[in-house]
Order: structure tokens, then sequence, then C-alpha cells
């Protein structure tokens, strides 16, 4: 399915990434604080086209475990001595971020398209279902009246009805 574009970097707290400026490590020192080292050029360039990537998937259905390891390695600089343990919180916080983003989304549009869809092919079913009995009461009542022409018509729209509640 595919997904109208969002702003992960947004969305993940990142910022903007300027290739051209220098731009910070995401992780945080042995301390806690958040880190200050820079990353290089290469880096940056890259996180954003991973970004780009990202930004084209659906927040609902893909999963974003290997492309969020892929940007954390670009964007968690090498002199932590804690890296992986660093990397695999920044990820987690992304996912969930994710998640409630995809979550959110999802029940803004209604949930499942193609559940919609159906929801809307029954109601339609269930008004053809609702017209057709009101059409044989008719014909019931002019039935009581009347000449085998309305007996054979009302056994046509009896067939149709069931034809419409077996779909």
């Amino acid at each position: 399915m595919a997904a109208n574009q969002w702003r992960p970097a947004e969305l993940l707290s990142i910022g903007y990434i300027d290739i051209n400026n220098s731009f910070q490590c995401v992780g945080f020192t042995d301390k806690k604080c958040k880190c200050t080292n820079k990353l290089n050029k290469d880096c940056r360039i890259e996180a954003s086209d991973i970004l780009r990537r990202i930004s084209t998937m659906d927040t609902h259905y893909d999963d974003f475990d290997e492309i969020l390891r892929e940007l954390a390695t670009v964007l968690l600089c090498t002199k932590s001595r804690h890296r992986e343990k660093c990397m695999h919180k920044v990820v987690e916080k992304w996912k969930a971020a994710i998640k409630e983003h995809g979550d959110r989304e999802f029940a803004r549009r209604g949930g499942d398209t193609v559940m919609g869809e159906a929801s809307d092919t029954q109601q339609y079913l269930r008004d053809k279902v609702a017209d057709l009995e009101v059409r044989i009461r008719r014909l019931d009542v002019s039935d009581a009246v009347g000449g085998s022409s309305t007996k054979r018509y009302s056994r046509h729209l009896n067939n149709k009805l069931e034809d419409v509640e077996r779909a």
C-alpha cells in the first residue's frame, strides 16, 4: 500500500539535516547528556537519503527495524564506548514514535481501506435487500388483487433477494 509522504526527521526528533553544515550525533554520552560530536558530510548525505526513503514508507504497515538501524548507524558517532546500547535505545525510541504516528494515521484514515470498501459493499447490499423486501411486500398486496404476471415477478424478486443474501 502506498503511503503519503511524511516527515520522519521531525517525527524522530532528528531535525533538519543540512548537508553543507555540521550536524551532531543523535546519541547520548556515558553521563546521559546529548552527544556533541559532529558527523562528517558523507554521514549527513547518507542520512538524508535514508530519511527520504523512510518518508515513502507506510507508518502503519511497513517494518522499520532494518532501515532505522541503518539510520542510527549513520547518525551515531563512533566515539561512544556504548554505541551498540545507545543504538538500541535510539532505534526503539524511533520505532515507538513511528508506531504511534502510524496508529494515529490509520485511525484518522478510518482503518484499512479494504475493510472500508467491504463495509461500503455490505451497506450497499443491505440497502438492496431492504429495497427488494419493500417491492415484494407491494407485490404481495397486489397479488391478493390480481394476476399471474404479478406472481411471476414476485417469484423473480424473491430469487433476486436470495441471491443478494447469499452474496
